[in-house]
């Protein structure tokens, strides 16, 4: 689906771009972007489904969408084809469209076929009613100079072949959505009827060539009759010396008239190529605008990535600060710990000491005391096991303490927990500031670009 706005000038075709179209091709287009068009200068806006035209007619999407833009340029330019001196009225992409046979195809211009358009729309369309001769004499009268380069066969070729083909094709340009099948079949109806019809105007052209031949004859014997008139006119000879005299001085204003015209269609030429000028400045600047409308937008896109990406670094700056200040107390907190550990050595290492010579003592005087004092024997052997047993689980807790201690401390614990988090941040610090290099870079070039 093609969307056309309004607001966007018509591309200027180069002249010697030619579109190959049958009549059937040309009538079905013609009479669309005409729809569009006139949907166009009401809405604004309008949507064509070039895919399904294509389908169906048999017309390539980017030929179609060429057509329809130099159908819209002379439909813009059509107030300017009341100037039948302007020269650009036949400017632009050149129809050439064909028949059956070679002899009833048909060379035009978009400029001729919207005259040709308009002729047939005031005579056929609204009176409903086709020329006959008596009043193709008429239009040949009034016609537009822009069209008498046109020979009286194409102009009826053109006219029978819209007629025929608007009696016999209903478009409904709306949907466009009829079945291949049904159009084909319905297409070679058409076409059979037009061939019949173009055979009649072959024999109609056959005619017209016949009248033509005794048009000739006739021309030939009023030949004859002027050189016997000739004969009589020579003694006139006298006069005519004197008219050939006013002759010479009309001769002498129809140079100066010539020479005038030659200067005029100079200025006409000047004034088409500063028209022509302008167009191509007008382009220029408006691709321009439309670059430097594009190159702020990824200006302010690469600003707001830069913004962002110093505030994610900012961030992780901040995390690693908190972490080095986490692994210091943590370090601090071990050392005083290694510090109690010690202190808790030396008290248990006292203790065992003085654990040792109570026990000691405590041996000698149960020894000496063991006959007389039995009970008091079996009472302090219980305490002494109690003793015992205590000084064990003393030593117990201080090997536990000394494991504890003796493992790979502060720094294999921080590194075991936080070693591989603080190398990927690391590494991820560095991307992001090779990255905000990157920009920073691209930033300043852009910025160059725009101001240089």
């Amino acid at each position: 689906m093609s969307n056309v706005t309004n607001d966007i000038p018509a591309r200027p075709v180069q002249q010697d771009d030619i579109f190959h179209l049958t009549f059937s091709q040309l009538h079905h287009i013609d009479r669309l972007c005409i729809k569009y068009l006139c949907r166009l200068d009401r809405d604004g806006r309008v949507f064509i489904n070039v895919a399904n035209i294509t389908s169906q007619t048999g017309v390539p999407g980017e030929t179609f969408m060429q057509f329809n833009t130099e159908r819209r340029r002379a439909w813009r330019s059509a107030r300017y084809l009341k100037d039948k001196t302007n020269p650009d009225l036949l400017s632009g992409s050149i129809l050439k469209i064909s028949g059956s046979t070679d002899d009833e195809s048909v060379t035009l211009t978009f400029d001729q076929l919207h005259l040709l358009g308009l002729i047939y729309e005031n005579r056929y369309e609204k009176d409903r009613k086709f020329p006959c001769c008596a009043e193709k004499k008429q239009i040949g009268d009034s016609i537009h100079p822009r069209l008498k380069t046109l020979s009286s066969q194409d102009m009826d070729t053109f006219f029978l072949t819209r007629r025929e083909t608007f009696k016999k094709l209903e478009i409904d340009e709306e949907t466009y959505m009829e079945p291949e099948s049904e159009l084909k079949k319905r297409l070679e109806e058409q076409e059979k009827e037009l061939n019949e019809t173009k055979t009649q105007l072959k024999l109609a052209n056959d005619s017209v060539k016949a009248k033509e031949q005794e048009i000739e004859s006739l021309t030939t014997t009023i030949k004859k009759l002027q050189i016997e008139n000739n004969k009589v006119h020579d003694v006139l000879f006298q006069e005519n010396d004197y008219r050939m005299e006013t002759k010479s001085h009309l001769k002498l204003a129809n140079d100066t008239v010539k020479a005038k015209d030659e200067e005029i269609e100079s200025l006409k030429k000047a004034v088409k190529k500063l028209h022509i000028e302008s167009f191509d400045i007008c382009q220029i600047l408006w691709t321009e605008k439309i670059d430097h409308t594009k190159t702020e937008t990824e200006l302010k896109l690469a600003s707001d990535s830069a913004k962002t990406k110093d505030r994610k670094i900012e961030s992780l700056k901040k995390t690693i600060e908190r972490i080095t200040i986490e692994k210091d107390a943590l370090h601090e907190d071990l050392c005083s710990e290694e510090d109690k550990h010690a202190e808790t050595r030396k008290g248990l290492c006292n203790a065992y000491i003085f654990n040792a010579k109570i026990l000691e003592n405590l041996k000698k005087t149960i020894q000496n005391m063991k006959d007389s004092e039995e009970k008091k024997v079996n009472d302090l052997e219980s305490k002494l096991q109690e003793k015992q047993d205590e000084l064990n689980n003393t030593v117990k807790l201080y090997w536990n303490l000394e494991k504890i201690i003796t493992e790979k401390h502060c720094e294999a614990l921080i590194e075991k927990k936080y070693g591989a988090e603080k190398k990927a941040m690391e590494k991820k610090i560095q991307e992001f500031k090779e990255m905000l290099k990157t920009q920073k870079t691209i930033f300043k070039k852009m910025q160059d670009v725009i101001y240089n």
